[in-house]
Formats: C-alpha cells, structure tokens, sequence
C-alpha cells in the first residue's frame, strides 16, 4: 500500500508539473531510491535498534531525503535576477 501510495504520488507530480527531462528523470530515480529503502525497511530482518539508534537514524535518513528533494527541484532552474520578494 505504501509503495502504491508513493509510486501514485510520483506519476500525479511528474503529471502536473512542466520540467525539463533531467530533472524527470531525477524525479523517476529518487522515486526508484525511495521504493528500495521502503522495501528494504519492510523485508529485510534485522535485529532490533534501541530508541536512541531509531531515532538518530529517523532524523539522518529524513534530513538526506529532504537534502535530496530539495536539489532534485533545482535541477534545471534558472537563478532569477533581480526578482522581486
């Protein structure tokens, strides 16, 4: 079900957004990484973490995800000069 979520919520952002074709495809192979770790997260066994261990590696793998996120949107856009705030 997550995976389905997740694979659904990229195809509706690749449909509505107009981007050029690396940064789609920056968008396709983040969405690859994101279904790895998801599967990995779910089928393979290992032992037990502490909570300190959960939650170190929560905020890690969350800031990476974001970090990731954000450079993915920048691919392919122009700096604005003299924008307006």
């Amino acid at each position: 079900m997550e995976i389905a979520l997740l694979a659904g919520g990229i195809a509706l952002y690749l449909r509505r957004n107009a981007m050029p074709a690396i940064r789609k495809g920056a968008v396709i192979a983040f969405g690859i990484a994101l279904v790895i770790v998801q599967i990995g997260d779910t089928y393979v066994p290992r032992t037990p973490l502490t909570d300190k261990a959960t939650v170190t590696g929560v905020w890690v793998f969350y800031t990476l995800f974001v970090l990731v996120a954000f450079a993915v949107e920048k691919i392919g856009s122009r700096g604005k000069i003299n924008a307006p705030w």
